[in-house]
């Protein structure tokens, strides 16, 4: 396989550190007909939790194709210069991506404060133990006409999510945790914070709002169970889209929670390329984002 996509993605990550455009992380979706889209991480600037790289790229991908399911037929390679966060895994699993190579490790995203390998083992928890079911949720829902609510410590209505966005696969959760955000101008809500939802959140949407700390105050901490109230034991769906804008529902939440977990293996090759020049280059720029952000010239998110 060639690494042109790897190329561009570790390109894509210098780029933004150099323009101080957000983190150290790039990315690049390639397809069978040689089409490649890059993507890089822009939580800061956006203040949106989910802008990452390798979410960027797939966006760009959506928004050009005008589609969201890649067929196998499509040999899509998800290339990273940094192994996906849990997040970013969910959604390259989810719209069928077929092989993901990366650079750097999640322990080296650690290393300079990014907390992608303690959400992994958060996530091997079994954090939906930790939901409250309530069929209260229910009427709340209905009432405000939605599928995912997030409220403030206050018992006030930040947000209201009926349906996902088609760049966000359909997944209210997703879009909710985003025009909270928005609403809200921080990509950390605030401490107290929690969610009213009518399902288990699809990982893509429950590791967005962990991002936005909603879920956990802290990396160290559990869910707390008053900040995540389902209605119903299902699991939330999300909608893709085939080459011909038919809907696609995917009953994959479970699944890809297994995944994550460890519980189960993926159907996507996942490997770290053992190119060393392609690994420094990606690790250089690691080093220079922690340099910058030691001298407050770059905001470590």
């Amino acid at each position: 396989m060639s690494l042109e996509g790897l190329q561009q993605a570790i390109e894509a990550a210098q780029q933004n550190v150099m323009a101080n455009a957000g983190g150290p992380f790039g990315a690049c979706l390639t397809l069978a007909d040689k089409a490649s889209f890059v993507g890089a991480n822009h939580v800061v600037p956006e203040i949106d939790v989910t802008s990452h790289a390798e979410v960027n790229a797939i966006r760009s991908f959506i928004r050009d194709k005008g589609y969201s399911f890649l067929g196998a037929e499509e040999k899509a390679a998800l290339f990273s210069s940094c192994e996906c966060c849990p997040m970013c895994m969910a959604m390259a699993l989810t719209v069928g991506v077929s092989e993901i190579v990366y650079a750097n490790t999640r322990e080296d995203a650690d290393a300079i404060g990014f907390s992608d390998n303690i959400q992994y083992k958060f996530l091997r928890k079994n954090p939906t133990a930790k939901i409250i079911f309530a069929e209260e949720a229910e009427d709340i829902l209905n009432r405000n006409q939605a599928d995912f609510l997030i409220f403030d410590a206050n018992d006030d209505l930040i947000t209201a999510s009926q349906d996902g966005a088609p760049e966000d696969l359909g997944l209210a959760s997703v879009s909710g945790v985003r025009k909270a955000c928005q609403s809200l101008q921080k990509f950390w809500l605030p401490e107290g914070f929690y969610i009213v939802a009518r399902k288990i959140p699809h990982p893509m949407g429950l590791v967005a709002a962990d991002w936005a700390k909603v879920l956990r105050p802290d990396d160290e901490a559990e869910i707390v169970p008053y900040q995540l109230i389902c209605a119903t034991h299902d699991y939330e769906t999300p909608i893709l889209t085939d080459k011909n804008g038919k809907a696609l529902p995917l009953d994959n939440a479970e699944m890809i929670y297994n995944v994550i977990a460890g519980k189960e293996k993926p159907a996507a090759v996942i490997r770290r390329t053992e190119d060393k020049e392609m690994r420094k280059q990606a690790l250089d720029t690691f080093h220079l984002f922690a340099h910058k952000v030691r001298n407050n010239n770059a905001e470590a998110y």
